[in-house]
Order: C-alpha cells, then structure tokens, then sequence
C-alpha cells in the first residue's frame, strides 16, 4: 500500500470513527514519546553487575581474614623462641612498620578487606539507588503517557460537560434571560453565564481526572515520592497539586475563548489546535507561577513544548466541536 492510500485509510478511518482513532494514535504517539523522554533521562549502570561485583568484593575481604590469620600465626613461628637482631626486625617489621607504614604488615590485609566491604557496600547502594531511579523514571513515564492520552480524548466528556452546561443550567434557570436576549459587549449574557458554570466544572472534572490517574499509578506502583523528593501520596501535596490543575485549566478555556474572539477560525480542527495550544501555553504559565512565582513561568524544554504539540495534535483527530 503506497503512502497516499495509507493517508486516506487514515483520514476515512479518523471521519468513521474518531474516537478509537484518537485513542489508537495517542497510544503509539504518546507511548513513543515518554519512551524517548525516558531514555534520554536514564541513569547508566547494570544493578546485576554491580551486585555480582559487590560479592566478589566480600569473597575478596573474607578470604583476606583468613589468609591473615593465617599468616599471623605463621609469622609468629618465626620469632617463637628464637632471638637475635634479624628476628627483632622481622618481628618489628611485621607488628609494628615504620612511620611510613604504621602497623606493621599485619595492619595491611585487615585494612584492605575493610575497603573491599565499603565498596562492596557502595556498589550495593548504587544498585540500589538504580533501581528506584529507574522505578519512578519508570512510573512518570507512565504518568506521562496516562496524562497526555487522557488529554488527547478529553475532547469527548468536555463536550458533554459542554452541551449539559448549556441544555441543562442555562435552560432551567436562566430561560428569561435567554429569552429576552440582552447582550453585554457584544456577547449574549446567556453564553456569558454558560461560561461562568462552564469554567469551573470542566476544570473540576479535568483536575480531578489528571490527579487521580497520577494518584493511582503512584500508588499502584509503590512509588511515594518522585525524582525532586516531594512526597506524592501526600492528601496535601495532592490537594495543592489538585488547585493548581483547577486555576490553570480556567486559564486554558479563558484563552480558548479568546482566541476565538481574537479571530481563531472556529469549527475548524487547525484553529481548535492553535486555541488549544494557546490554552496549553496559558496552564504552563499559571502552573508555573502558583508553584514558582520567582521563577520564569514559560516552559524552556522541548519535552514539553514536544508533548504539547503532539497531545493536542492527537487530540484534532476529532472533529471540531
């Protein structure tokens, strides 16, 4: 199959049904994605290796204990019941050294073991250490995919938030107003108080979703705190985290409203891309500010420009609207 009947299995199958096409290009999309962020951040060593050099390092100390008691006692003979200068030597040599070598050569050995156990003990903790690095990297990466595929299919409870917004409030309790049609800066009051409920329960519903898939997989993982220490299984670090997702996303459908108003094409999946990149853009900053507010609010790193781009980019799949 050459690649333009390929393009238009695609774009048939995206028409027919864009969920599961949404679903399925996210899937490979942002699985590629957090694979590639993962290696780019993955810490080198072999924790198996490590651990067979470790107990070659305890055999080595062990073995040393043997041999230098062993050559205690045999060096003992040497100056049992015998005299004479070269003894006295050997004999000072041996317990006692010299100032540049204190302790004689009966210190040596015990001290070499004792090295060998400490390094056979660093490289234990560093395999250690590989390996919960290695979980969480492991267990954000799934964070990450979890985030950005949930993103991508958003489209669909957003817009039933959407439609219950306006079939449901707007004409049970805002009829007159409806009705009689005042408008407000050239904007119908009704599509301002849609909005207003709008707002606030598409952030509660996206915030909650986002903090409980990161809550889950952290939990389901055993992971309690990420790669910066912050206990993640904490209620408050979650319930802040939680906050911070809530005003971002109201910042995300306020800019999504204005670049409608500033001329975005409407009903078009290229002008809903370029307002939700707008939007995407407005959360990072507020985020970033309510969690830094010394710091530059602006994201720098292409993983997150990347995600961005590619999030919202399988999220077009779906038709406008």
């Amino acid at each position: 199959m050459n690649p333009l009947s390929q393009l238009k299995t695609l774009r048939l199958l995206a028409k027919e049904h864009p969920f599961a096409a949404t679903a399925g290009a996210g899937a490979l999309v942002h699985s590629t994605f957090a694979v590639t962020v993962l290696a780019v951040e993955w810490p080198e060593g072999d924790p198996h290796k490590l651990r067979q050099a470790a107990d070659i390092l305890d055999r080595l100390a062990a073995d040393l204990d043997t041999a230098h008691d062993a050559a205690d006692m045999a060096a003992a003979q040497v100056w049992k019941g015998a005299s004479g200068p070269g003894i006295d030597a050997f004999r000072g040599m041996w317990l006692q050294g010299s100032a540049a070598a204190p302790g004689g050569v009966t210190a040596y050995p015990p001290r070499v073991a004792e090295y060998a156990r400490r390094m056979a003990a660093a490289c234990r903790g560093y395999a250690s250490c590989l390996d919960t690095i290695r979980r969480v990297l492991n267990t954000l990466a799934m964070q990450a995919f979890a985030n950005m595929l949930m993103t991508s299919l958003y489209g669909w409870p957003t817009s039933w938030v959407a439609g219950e917004v306006k079939d449901k409030i707007i004409q049970r309790f805002f009829q007159n107003l409806a009705r009689i049609q005042l408008r407000l800066f050239g904007r119908n009051v009704a599509n301002i108080v849609a909005n207003c409920f709008y707002y606030p329960l598409d952030s509660l519903l996206y915030a909650g979703l986002q903090q409980g898939l990161q809550y889950g997989i952290f939990a389901w993982r055993g992971v309690r705190r990420d790669m910066d220490g912050t206990e993640v299984l904490s209620r408050g670090v979650n319930a802040k985290q939680f906050a911070t997702g809530f005003t971002a996303n109201v910042a995300f459908d306020g800019v999504w409203d204005l670049t409608k108003v500033l001329g975005v094409p409407r009903n078009s999946r290229v002008g809903d891309f370029a307002s939700r990149m707008s939007g995407s853009a407005a959360y990072s900053i507020v985020s970033n500010l309510l969690q830094d507010p010394t710091g530059n609010p602006v994201p720098t790193d292409w993983q997150t420009w990347l995600g961005k781009f590619l999030t919202h980019g399988v999220r077009s799949i779906k038709p406008s609207g």
